[in-house]
């Protein structure tokens, strides 16, 4: 079994790793290929965070609570309080 890789320097990143990244940090990285003045920088990885939070046994609640969301998008403040839980539950796991 390899070893995950948490953590890629922005210079690495283009467009194709805006899944695993997140656009801004792809984005980045196309700037930085492109010559383009971007500060050094580097991105944690969707794994780094959900490996974080199964390790700290939350991964089944913030799914849930995450698809209770999808599910209330059009009920603003039902939205808000479950995005609520889920930014303090995310914070309390800690990465």
């Amino acid at each position: 079994m390899t070893t995950p890789i948490y953590v890629h320097n922005l210079s690495a990143l283009r467009l194709a790793d805006a899944e695993e990244v997140g656009g801004k940090a792809a984005n980045l990285g196309e700037l930085l290929a492109a010559n383009l003045p971007v500060p050094p920088g580097f991105a944690v990885t969707r794994a780094a965070y959900l490996d974080a939070m199964r390790a700290r046994g939350v991964a089944a609640e913030l799914a849930d609570l995450h698809n209770k969301a999808l599910a209330r998008v059009s009920d603003s403040a039902t939205l808000t309080e479950l995005c609520n839980r889920m930014q303090d539950l995310v914070a309390k796991a800690g990465i």
